[in-house]
């Protein structure tokens, strides 16, 4: 059995790993002289994509975590109080900051 916290370690790394190649991607076209030479990466090209995978990861990590901090008694947060409006919204946000590269 998945204990809660593997599972929250699994959806942050994902949301990690999205984070880092759209950071690292953005570095590599930072320099108008190899901007000519260096190819976009996965998350560049597909940045809807992208967008859509970091929104569902960001959804799905504020409904499972909502639910746990209930069934330990606590209150939910913001983003676990709307999860459909954080996944929304970090979704656009990711679009947009890998489609300005």
């Amino acid at each position: 059995m998945i204990s809660r916290t593997s599972g929250l370690r699994k959806w942050s790394a994902l949301s990690a790993a999205v984070f880092t190649i759209g950071a690292a991607g953005s570095t590599i076209a930072a320099s108008p002289v190899m901007a000519q030479t260096q190819h976009k990466t996965f998350a560049q090209k597909h940045h809807k994509l992208a967008g859509i995978a970091a929104g569902v990861a960001a959804y799905k990590i504020a409904k499972k975590t909502g639910k746990n901090r209930v069934a330990a008694g606590g209150k939910k947060n913001f983003a676990q109080k709307h999860p459909m409006l954080t996944g929304v919204a970090t979704g656009v946000a990711v679009n947009h900051h890998l489609k300005k590269k």
